[in-house]
């Protein structure tokens, strides 16, 4: 779509922020301590986790969707219509955020995706926020709630092992709590991406959507050129600054 009055793009990148909570799973054992390096055996799971809920929200809208289950996670379909919603959702972005998504969440709803029978999700870009704090900051903890509180944009909802396992019987008072757990860790990922977004190389080239010099972080067109360059082997290229988030890329490359 193009605004008539600019001749400006103004299509934007489908970036979903998202998370999910999964139930613990159920094991046969002896005792409550095991000798040291002594593992739980595949044969003694008696039940698989499953996904318990799932939340997702456009970067750059305010409304947050869930999913959750209506059975308790014994039956062993409990989580199929949360899946396929999932696998609906994934399949119409261009990316996702994340955090600690590449190492769980993303490759979690894989495996049972694949458990209930669907099809591979298209190939999409994956922004883990936890990836970020690591490879960026020396921060005390990468934990969303800490870097969450650190940054100042909130903390996460308290919970305990008690919600857990209520959930895992299928109360329904303790899902609806953890349905709005997982939403708010959701609304505190974007808060938090947010604020590492300028900070970071930018994994989505919003640029793609424009025809119109924008900001390639968030599509800003309040974009200028500031007196230094970025310099690499290969030649000079003039810096840019966004005016709305703070991040600098690279303009066109400096004549010869």
């Amino acid at each position: 779509m193009k605004n008539k009055r600019t001749n400006v793009s103004v299509v934007k990148p489908k970036i979903l922020a998202w998370d999910i909570e999964t139930s613990h799973n159920i094991v046969a054992s002896y005792r409550l301590y095991e000798r040291a390096g002594l593992q739980i055996p595949h044969q003694a799971v008696l039940q698989e986790r499953q996904i318990l809920c799932a939340s997702w929200s456009l970067i750059g809208d305010r409304e947050i969707h869930s999913a959750w289950a209506t059975a308790a996670p014994s039956n062993s379909k409990a989580d199929r219509a949360i899946v396929a919603k999932l696998h609906r959702v994934l399949s119409d972005v261009d990316a996702v955020v994340h955090h600690h998504g590449d190492a769980f969440d993303m490759k979690y709803f894989n495996a049972r995706a694949l458990y209930h029978g669907f099809e591979p999700i298209p190939n999409i870009i994956q922004i883990d926020t936890k990836k970020i704090c690591k490879a960026k900051f020396l921060f005390n903890s990468n934990r969303l709630d800490y870097v969450a509180h650190f940054l100042g944009v909130g903390k996460k909802v308290k919970t305990d092992l008690d919600l857990w396992l209520a959930c895992l019987r299928g109360d329904p008072k303790a899902m609806k709590e953890m349905v709005r757990y997982n939403r708010w860790d959701v609304a505190l990922l974007k808060r938090v991406y947010k604020k590492l977004r300028p900070w970071v190389p930018a994994k989505v080239n919003w640029q793609l959507f424009s025809n119109a010099k924008v900001c390639t972080s968030c599509g800003s067109s309040n974009v200028a050129p500031i007196g230094r360059y970025d310099l690499t082997l290969k030649g000079k290229w003039h810096r840019i600054k966004c005016g709305s988030c703070g991040a600098t890329f690279r303009g066109a490359r400096f004549a010869k």
